[in-house]
């Protein structure tokens, strides 16, 4: 499972009026608040079936695959 961790880009989002709900001290640590919405990123040689499910939360959008452009520096 580390080597998964490692491997993935997580982006969340939370609402500015809740990140700003909470103090100075909680915002630079892990904060104690849940994301409106997390998205995981994979690379394209990832295997869907085999990647752990203990990250995920509920299947909001379940099957949503989203095709994004390749980035190159």
């Amino acid at each position: 499972m580390s080597s998964f961790i490692n491997s993935v880009s997580v982006v969340a989002w939370v609402e500015l009026d809740r990140w700003e709900a909470l103090t100075r001290e909680q915002r630079p640590k892990f904060p104690p608040i849940a994301a409106d919405l997390v998205i995981e990123l994979i690379s394209r040689s990832d295997n869907l079936q085999t990647l752990p499910t203990q990250l995920s939360g509920e299947d909001v959008l379940p099957g949503l695959v989203l095709q994004v452009p390749l980035f190159t520096d």
